[in-house]
């Protein structure tokens, strides 16, 4: 599959254009072309960059970001710096949906919300207005139908 097939299939599952303080998204673009073997992780660690080297995976999808916060060196002294330099030079590309999966349609928080049985939930991108009083819509929350005894 092409490298921008994948990134818009990633896009339609869990946008990132509303996120403003995630760094959710591409990390490292090798400038590769095709993508055919892809490594999903919960975060990087060295472990995860050998298997990925040793199953010639040509992309990471991590949930937490590598590049949580903009670096202004890397270094292979520190481990974000030690890990861009391996990945970089196993030609290894790497995207991370941290907050956009956690609130996408079918992401972390409405999986969970559907295992505990959760009807009333809404997602940060439909949190409009902070300062509007939910407490009394009764569109959003309904009192409880049975009593809880003392």
């Amino acid at each position: 599959m092409k490298y921008d097939q994948v990134i818009e299939i990633l896009e339609e599952i869990a946008p990132t254009d509303w996120l403003e303080n995630d760094n959710s998204g591409i990390q490292i673009h090798t400038d590769k072309e095709d993508i055919h073997t892809v490594l999903v992780c919960l975060e990087m660690n060295d472990d995860i960059i050998e298997e990925a080297k040793a199953c010639h995976a040509d992309m990471i999808i991590t949930h937490h970001p590598l590049l949580f916060y903009p670096i202004s060196t890397i270094t292979a002294g520190t481990p974000v710096g030690r890990y861009v330099i391996k990945l970089i030079q196993a030609g290894i590309d790497v995207y991370s949906s941290h907050l956009s999966f956690d609130s996408a349609d079918r992401g972390n928080n409405m999986y969970l919300a559907d295992l505990l049985g959760l009807e009333y939930v809404a997602r940060p991108e439909d949190w409009d207005d902070e300062d509007e009083d939910y407490d009394d819509d009764e569109d959003v929350f309904e009192e409880p139908d049975d009593e809880i005894d003392d």
